[in-house]
């Protein structure tokens, strides 16, 4: 610690002499350095008018909590909280400081329910009876931060809820009581563990693991060293998934695939809407489930996508699975693609005989799995009848089987959303919907369903050139088929995460469909090494332009288009190089067209 004489000016710039400004206090800094312990540097280290300074700030960081307390309500999106956030910090001279930190798209953080942190606002997520939701605010006020978090409960909410918020306050408290000059963090801690609360952080935090039930996150795997070590101990490992299946007490419909689950998801979702039926939606897409177990009616119907993380040490299956495809995924996580290829087995692998089992014909790993199916199979097919019961496509024309009878479903015309890979999702959908929904439910949702955002999402034309986001192509397979759903050639945008996945496959489409190649991220130069190898490939006719920023990237795109053309985003690659996810990518391709 460096001192200064007693009788200079105080080196912070406040005009004191040291001796009756920071001197005592770097005294007693000294002190506790002298023991061991960690302790803070001048540099943050703040003046009176500097903590009056962030003072001001964290009374406009609560007035707008107070402004979100006085019209959060039931029935409203999360993207009207976000709204209410920049408008009130914008007009009382703030900034909101989350909007545009590292990506993020939004003013403010909307958690809802079993969401951890830094839920981001959407007009697709609605708040209803039973919610618990975290706002977490952050406000710039001439140059200084404040942060804080308020929790709202939503109508009735459950017995559960009510205990995690009651205690979730009651250590916010606690440790606002122990957070006193000169203390220690640790305090904090020992107030916590008072009330039973044991907190275990760092890099080795899996160290010594114990408990009779260990949930685990779907990304760890399940043969992680502290988890194999827990369980010949004795202790359950579980996940929330599996919780969830154990206690639904409902029908199940889920789906999973390498490519189209969302889509096939979303759209099995609103043909049973569209028929009556009460329908949870979740997994990998909607509201987390298990908190919404108390909730759900036997009557009800469930509709879940599920990942290969999810799906790896299940034990129990649901009563209709589908299966859209499979094809190399993931292989920065799993072992292998049999290893893969197995984990998503799982999603009919313990069903009963009255379990059904949905599958694509036209892939080959997918069909073989109807041999292993326990109980009935469909098939559906692009290609023409599979020569079972299922769906098929025919002269333009969607046709189902049942019991051997073939009946028109619909054209394909009647599909909204374009690509042939589209109208496998609507069959997948519909077989999963046989016997629950009329065909007049299934051709009113073609008609009318526009899509799910970052999947072919149009965002807007501008000066003749149109632009889609299709963030949610996080492979080559999803990529390729984009491409193939548009008539002319396209100004790509890709490149993102390395999931150590091939892009030859990807290369003779980009080659065939591509008009102006933009690479960025991780994986740029491997896809430019991949289309440049590719057979055809002329360089005057396709440029490849490779720019690490991301924005620029985006730019750079848009400057090289014109009239006519369409520009598309669509990476063929995970977004974690970069962002946090797909829709953290997706909105900022967005944001950045929007601004051109």
């Amino acid at each position: 610690m460096l001192f200064m004489e007693r009788n200079e000016l105080c080196w912070c710039g406040s005009g004191k002499k040291y001796k009756k400004c920071h001197m005592p206090i770097e005294e007693k800094i000294l002190l506790h350095s002298e023991r061991g312990e960690i302790v803070p540097t001048r540099a943050i280290l703040k003046t009176a008018e500097q903590i009056e300074k962030i003072k001001e700030s964290a009374r406009l960081n609560t007035a707008v909590l107070d402004e979100v307390a006085k019209h959060i309500r039931i029935g409203m999106s999360t993207a009207e909280i976000d709204d209410i956030v920049y408008t009130f910090t914008k007009e009382h001279g703030g900034i909101p400081a989350p909007l545009n930190y590292q990506g993020f798209p939004k003013s403010v953080c909307t958690s809802l329910n079993n969401e951890i942190c830094h839920g981001i606002p959407d007009k697709n997520i609605i708040l209803q009876d039973g919610d618990i939701i975290n706002v977490d605010v952050s406000t710039i006020l001439n140059g200084y931060f404040s942060d804080a978090s308020r929790m709202f409960k939503l109508g009735t909410v459950s017995e559960r809820a009510e205990k995690i918020v009651r205690v979730t306050e009651e250590c916010v408290n606690l440790g606002l009581a122990a957070a006193k000059p000169w203390g220690h963090l640790g305090d904090i801690a020992h107030e916590l563990r008072n009330i039973g609360v044991k907190l275990v952080c760092g890099e080795n935090y899996l160290d010594n693991l114990s408990g009779d039930i260990i949930i685990k996150t779907p990304g760890m795997r399940y043969d992680n060293p502290a988890l194999v070590d827990a369980a010949k101990r004795g202790a359950v490992i579980t996940s929330e998934m599996e919780l969830f299946f154990e206690c639904c007490p409902c029908k199940i419909i889920a789906v999973t695939g390498s490519d189209g689950k969302t889509t096939t998801t979303s759209l099995i979702y609103e043909m049973l809407r569209d028929a009556g039926y009460t329908v949870h939606l979740g997994g990998n897409i909607g509201r987390p489930l298990l908190p919404q177990t108390a909730e759900i009616k036997p009557l009800d119907i469930v509709v879940a996508e599920l990942s290969s993380f999810q799906l790896q040490t299940m034990k129990r299956s649901a009563d209709v699975a589908v299966v859209t495809n499979l094809s190399p995924n993931h292989l920065d996580v799993h072992k292998s693609m049999e290893e893969y290829t197995e984990a998503k087995t799982n999603i009919f692998a313990h069903q009963s005989e009255n379990g059904v089992l949905i599958v694509n014909a036209d892939n080959e790993i997918t069909n073989g799995f109807a041999k292993r199916a326990r109980g009935s199979v469909l098939k559906f097919s692009f290609r023409g009848d599979p020569g079972c019961d299922g769906a098929y496509f025919k002269d333009g024309v969607v046709y189902t089987v049942e019991n051997g009878r073939h009946e028109r479903l619909m054209s394909r015309g009647d599909i909204l959303l374009r690509g042939d890979h589209n109208v496998e999702n609507y069959m997948a959908a519909a077989l999963a919907v046989r016997g629950l929904c009329s065909k007049d439910n299934i051709r009113r949702v073609a008609l009318n369903f526009g899509g799910v955002r970052h999947r072919i999402e149009f965002v807007r034309e501008k000066d003749g050139v149109k632009y889609y986001n299709d963030s949610i192509g996080s492979s080559p397979t999803r990529t390729t088929a984009t491409l193939r759903s548009f008539d002319t050639k396209v100004i790509l945008i890709a490149g993102g995460y390395d999931k150590h996945l091939p892009f030859d496959g990807l290369a003779a489409q980009v080659v065939e469909h591509v008009k102006a190649l933009f690479l960025t991220g991780d994986t740029a130069n491997a896809i430019k090494t991949a289309v440049e190898a590719a057979p055809g490939y002329d360089a005057q006719k396709l440029p490849i332009i490779v720019i690490d920023d991301f924005d620029a990237a985006v730019r750079a795109a848009a400057g090289a288009a014109e009239r006519g053309d369409c520009v598309l985003l669509s990476p063929a690659c995970a977004s974690f190089d970069k962002f946090k996810n797909f829709e953290v990518r997706g909105d900022r391709f967005v944001s950045v067209v929007r601004a051109l």
